[in-house]
């Protein structure tokens, strides 16, 4: 058996708004200068990174799409509405008036990516979801379908990934609301890839990609303290398909495209129904990060320490003053008084 023998399935891939997997060091260090904190670099590093969840004050989130045809949003829409929506706490309002939403969707087929959470808010790109294989009703030939009473007709030659109930974007609307890819889940059942087969694999295509792409979307694997999420769930859509010839022990899993059991119990618990705040909470969208350098975390206490001019500190805050960072203020305040008191004398 060789690459050429498993069968073709595209694979999404995780974007980042650093250009790190998780969370930057520089980030860490940045967050812990800023708050003086006594917490570890690991603790930091958890907060932050479980900090892409949707607050539990969002009760709404706002989707606009980028393009597409008329059918397409509507498909897309009725995927989430009946598949995604009914699990959890938040409403999406699909609406082409929206001025800043937080999840924009643009339909450029043979590919398939989104931003993790309330990265969305931080995107270095127009869209914040891509979504090129529409996985709908029908055939090569085309197809139909029904959405609030009206019928869309799905023309030929669509996108498909291996199935006609919309997979494709159930899995990216997960990586919207905070999932991550299950095959990186630290807990539970560990894949032993074959590492020179699956560099092999996936930078053929339909995914074509580079060795750092696939090291970041395959082999690395997420710290438990990372996320939250639940044990290894070999049902979960967020899951690659694992065929055999990818791993060293002949271990492999089906395609899902659909939420499992553990899935649904995941997002229920990070958005729960009828448990929100009565305080609204207002998210706008940040400016665009520029990609920093990935660094090793061993190597983060040999970063040189960050100028104090880049860090912003917080207005008004009357509470947290410190000595050493104002003490040429302070100096300066004294000799002014002592320069009066020696006019006066004189």
């Amino acid at each position: 058996m060789t690459s050429s023998d498993i069968p073709t399935f595209f694979s999404c891939v995780e974007v980042y708004p650093t250009g790190d997997e998780y969370i930057s060091n520089q980030q860490i260090k940045k967050s812990i200068k800023r708050s003086r904190s006594n917490l570890s670099k690991g603790q930091i590093r958890a907060a932050l990174q479980k900090s892409k969840q949707w607050p539990s004050q969002i009760d709404t989130i706002t989707v606009k799409f980028l393009g597409g045809a008329k059918w397409q949003h509507a498909w897309v829409e009725k995927v989430v509405k009946e598949n995604v929506e009914p699990h959890i706490g938040i409403k999406f309002i699909f609406s082409q008036s929206h001025v800043n939403p937080y999840i924009t969707i643009s339909f450029k087929p043979g590919s398939a990516y989104s931003y993790i959470g309330v990265d969305c808010l931080r995107k270095k790109t127009e869209e914040t979801m891509n979504i090129g294989f529409m996985d709908c009703p029908g055939d090569q030939s085309g197809g139909e379908f029904e959405w609030k009473d009206v019928v869309y007709i799905v023309p030929p030659n669509v996108h498909r990934n291996n199935n006609i109930i919309g997979g494709t974007i159930i899995h990216e609307f997960g990586h919207a609301l905070g999932l991550i890819h299950e095959h990186q889940n630290p807990t539970g059942t560990k894949i032993h890839w074959n590492d020179s087969r699956v560099l092999e694999f996936y930078s053929g295509p339909p995914n074509n990609w580079n060795k750092q792409q696939i090291k970041h979307n395959i082999l690395n694997k997420y710290n438990t303290t990372q996320l939250n999420t639940t044990k290894f769930d070999p049902k979960s859509v967020m899951l690659y398909p694992v065929n055999s010839w990818l791993t060293t022990d002949g271990y492999e899993t089906e395609a899902n495209f659909k939420l499992s059991s553990l899935d649904k119990k995941l997002l229920s618990t990070i958005y729960p129904k009828n448990n929100k705040p009565k305080e609204p909470v207002e998210l706008k969208p940040s400016p665009q990060v520029v990609p920093e350098d990935i660094i090793a975390e061993e190597e983060l206490d040999e970063i040189e320490e960050i100028p104090e001019e880049e860090i912003p500190e917080e207005e008004n805050n009357l509470f947290n003053f410190d000595f050493n960072e104002n003490r040429y203020i302070i100096y300066t305040i004294i000799i002014i008084i002592l320069l009066l008191l020696l006019i006066q004398m004189l």
